[in-house]
């Protein structure tokens, strides 16, 4: 059956990511060889006009069958240096061998010309189109000419029979100055250098100056009026600038990060993308509400046109195109397949009903695959963006291809509830075609990509196909790509003779602000001839509060598996642990996939990497988008906008540890434990800490949560309470000045002493509500850790100021207001709500050296007791 891909609105510019110039499309090239100075698309009849300096293109018929127009056709000039349309109607201001500038009108979509306005005729700077009127400006080039005592912008509601001249302040505009929307009018003035706005159709003008991010004031180039966002969007020599057009709120945009970059002009689709004209390319950003603003992370589109100079560029619901030096080029969707473990050549083919389908509903008829090719391990094609969404297309999607064996990109979804469109082809892996077609679609979850093959079986996320040779491969999505999918064995590597299969482990331990963190492998390299399993062995949290990732493969690096890594995430968006490096110079393996932060995904796959080094094995952390800070530590994005930062976990070399604040230089977590035995009388306790109220020493890592907490059975007649807490150690007397401020008793693990009842100085405490047998003490109970210096003599006991020996070890304290310290110091008395009395006591340490096993046993342990058992 031939299947029709209709035609349809092109929502193109939603998916193009910005935050990092991952990019989905390409470009298709129309108009070679010409200099293509504006652009503009009727989005009524869908014809496209583009100017140049020997007169205007036009086409009725999409990007084909291009016409020129120049003074033959009624022209008065073929210097095109502004466009306008509404329908049929098009308004041009053109420009003589002379310099004298024109306005001329067609009523026929570009096919024959008249005159639209001769009253300043020499003078016309722009024409714009908006909600019925039409606005024509005429100023002088320079402020030195006495020609014209002022400029004009003249209105007319009629289509251009009559005109009105509006309030207008200055009279030396540049060309492409003037923008309008819903009444509100907008200009740059080339002389004084200020922004002009009336919000009133020219009424009354208001004038401000526009400063960069350093104070200065940038030369003005153009202006985007923006109603719906109230906003002005200004092209300046450095960089993008933003004003309310109340002129309240400002603020400047940054190229990439620099705020030199010269922009000629901006324009501002109906997404809310921001499209930037540079002499160094097309920049792209998001974010155009005041006060939300997402500009420094406009993405270059320099790559995708190498060596053009873009004079202009246009984008609505339907197209975007740029106006180049060498032709006018569109935006086309792109879609990947990549190769890895045993795959080395793909193919794919369009079936030829697909190939000979027209486009006729919306008028283009573009090359249905272009730039298709493979290299670098990657098949690519190149698809223009012309469909409509619908649920008829996922409708037949689904019964073509079946339930069960299609997936779709960044989705949890079993199929598409709407589609833009699907199409049908053939696929080759390694020169052997899969037995039954592909279908690949667009779907409407963030314009992502959906893959189905007929008769082919799906697990996890992972669709299992087999070529006419007999071989099975595998087709899983690409990491949090919406356009790009890998092809690999569905086979674990056996590895060459001589090597070995080992578990290899990293952890990432949910810090500060954070109260989840999981990881989805989406795919992996591994070092030629290195056996591995192409799934996790582990992925999950254990007992003390990581999650810990195991992947089992060979270890032995190579430098090709580091430049594939440095390849995805780039040379300095990498964490590495043991090692000063920016980056890996080589490697064991690598996996990646999805990281989700408190539920929200960082914006780009985290790559979690094997190396090694003298000391041993060690890890890092990669993701696209992340940037170092200080060497130190590394920050990451989710999608929810907000910031995490990747630093120790612990002081092995195989933890992560993901918080919202970075700790001080230096600083790692430690896990420290302590338990309370449940003695005679305690039948239940539970601790409920109170999240977010931990005290720590300035700028040191913690956990805003235990690392575990378990009851758990220690194979006596008693239950134990275990606690681990996750924290820098570095103490200070701020901390412990808390820790005893009010009426408050306490006992640390070494209570022998009874002169030291309160703490000197604490690495933190953190504290909660402490429920004894289902009734809660009744004030908070505090549990703090530092570490102490003791002296001993071989054969006494533990004190403060014996001599023969010292050593240095962590110490917990446990206190809590209106609590009571009996038999000295060493034991301390708590009160439930119930009239209850309990008794906490620290194990004793009566005699030993740091070094003896009772010490490491009784260092973290209490033990709780009824007062009167």
């Amino acid at each position: 059956m031939k299947k029709i891909i209709k035609a349809l609105p092109r929502l193109i510019l939603a998916t193009v990511s910005c935050a990092g110039g991952n990019l989905l499309y390409a470009y298709s090239d129309n108009l070679s060889g010409y200099n293509i100075t504006h652009i503009a698309e009727d989005n009524i009849t869908h014809s496209i006009y583009a100017g140049t300096d020997q007169g205007l293109f036009v086409s009725s018929g999409g990007m084909k069958n291009w016409t020129l127009k120049t003074t033959a056709d009624g022209l008065q000039g073929n210097k095109i240096l502004d466009i306008a349309t509404n329908g049929s109607d098009v308004y041009v201001i053109d420009q003589d061998a002379d310099g004298i500038r024109y306005a001329d009108v067609s009523h026929d979509q570009g096919q024959s010309w008249t005159v639209l306005s001769d009253e300043y005729s020499g003078l016309y700077k722009n024409v714009e189109y908006d909600n019925g009127k039409l606005y024509l400006m005429a100023a002088l080039d320079n402020a030195s000419s006495s020609f014209l005592p002022t400029g004009y912008i003249s209105e007319s509601q009629d289509g251009g029979k009559s005109w009105k001249d509006l309030n207008f302040p200055v009279d030396t505009v540049k060309e492409d100055s003037l923008s309008v929307s819903s009444n509100n009018l907008c200009f740059v003035d080339w002389w004084t250098n200020f922004l002009y706005v009336s919000v009133d159709d020219g009424q009354t003008w208001s004038y401000d100056g526009i400063y960069d991010s350093s104070g200065g004031r940038p030369h003005l180039n153009s202006v985007v009026c923006d109603a719906k966002d109230n906003v002005a969007i200004v092209a300046t020599d450095k960089g993008t600038n933003v004003r309310s057009l109340d002129f309240h709120s400002a603020g400047p945009m940054n190229m990439t990060g620099a705020d030199t970059e010269i922009v000629k002009k901006s324009i501002e689709d109906p997404f809310g993308e921001n499209w930037a004209v540079t002499d160094d390319g097309l920049y792209i950003g998001t974010g155009a509400v005041l006060g939300n603003l997402n500009y420094q992370d406009y993405a270059s589109e320099e790559s995708a046109l190498p060596s053009r100079m873009i004079n202009d560029v246009y984008a609505n619901n339907e197209i975007a195109l740029a106006a180049t030096d060498n032709g006018l080029s569109s935006l086309m969707k792109v879609f990947k397949f990549k190769a890895k473990d045993t795959v080395n050549n793909i193919n794919f083919t369009l079936l030829p009903a697909y190939q000979d389908t027209a486009y006729t509903d919306q008028g283009f008829y573009p090359e249905m695959l272009s730039n298709n090719a493979f290299q670098d391990g990657v098949f690519s094609f190149s698809l223009a963006e012309i469909w409509n969404l619908s649920t008829q297309n996922a409708t037949n999607f689904v019964n073509d291809v079946g339930v069960g064996a299609m997936f779709g990109l960044t989705t949890s979804a079993s199929s598409p509830d709407k589609l833009y469109f699907y199409l049908e082809g053939t696929l080759e892996i390694n020169g052997s075609k899969v037995s039954e077609a592909i279908y690949l679609a667009q779907g409407d979850s963030a314009f992502n990509w959906w893959v189905g093959v007929p008769n082919s079986v799906m697990q996890n996320g992972i669709l299992s196909v087999h070529t006419e040779d007999g071989k099975e491969y595998c087709i899983q999505g690409y990491g949090s790509e919406k356009n790009e999918v890998t092809i690999g064995s569905c086979q674990d590597g056996g590895g060459d003779s001589g090597t070995e299969l080992k578990d290899n482990t990293v952890r990432i331990y949910p810090g500060g602000g954070v109260s989840s963190v999981s990881y989805q492998m989406e795919g992996f390299e591994v070092s030629d001839g290195q056996p591995y399993s192409s799934s996790l062995k582990e992925d999950e949290y254990t007992s003390d509060g990581y999650l810990k990732i195991t992947f089992s493969a060979g270890r032995h690096k190579t430098d090709k598996v580091a430049d594939d890594y440095r390849g995805a995430v780039g040379d300095h968006s990498s964490y590495g642990r043991n090692t000063s490096a920016d980056y890996p110079g080589s490697l064991n393996f690598y996996i990646y996939g999805p990281l989700t932060i408190n539920g929200s995904p960082v914006t780009e796959d985290v790559y979690l990497a094997q190396g090694s080094n003298d000391s041993g094995n060690n890890w890092w952390f990669g993701s696209k988008n992340a940037w170092q800070d200080s060497g130190d530590f590394m920050w990451v994005k989710t999608a929810d906008g907000h910031q995490y930062c990747i630093s120790n976990g612990n002081e092995d070399d195989y933890t992560f540890m993901v918080s919202d604040k970075c700790p001080s230089n230096d600083t790692t977590p430690h896990m420290a434990e302590i338990d309370i035995d449940l003695g005679d009388a305690i039948y239940s306790v539970e601790f409920k800490m109170d999240l977010g109220n931990t005290v720590v020493s300035s700028g040191q890592p913690h956990a805003d949560l235990l690392s575990r907490y378990t009851l758990k059975d220690n194979g006596s007649d008693d239950n134990q309470l275990q606690m681990v807490f996750n924290a820098g150690h570095h103490e200070s007397d701020s901390v412990a000045d808390k820790f005893n401020s009010g009426d408050i008793a306490a006992i640390n693990t070494f209570s022998d002493n009874n002169d030291y009842t309160k703490p000197g100085e604490l690495y933190y405490y953190f504290y909660g509500d402490l429920i004894i047998n289902g009734s809660p003490v009744v004030n908070k109970v505090m549990f703090a850790e530092e570490s102490l210096s003791f002296h001993y003599d071989s054969n006494t006991a533990f004190g403060m100021y014996s001599s023969s020996g010292s050593c240095k070890r962590d110490a917990w304290w446990v206190g809590s207001e209106g609590a009571e310290n009996a038999d000295g110091n060493d034991k301390l008395e708590l009160y439930t709500a119930n009239h209850q009395c309990y008794v906490l006591e620290a194990y004793d340490m009566d005699d030993g050296t740091c070094s003896d096993a009772e010490y490491h046993d009784h260092d973290h342990k209490f033990k709780l007791y009824g007062c009167y058992a």
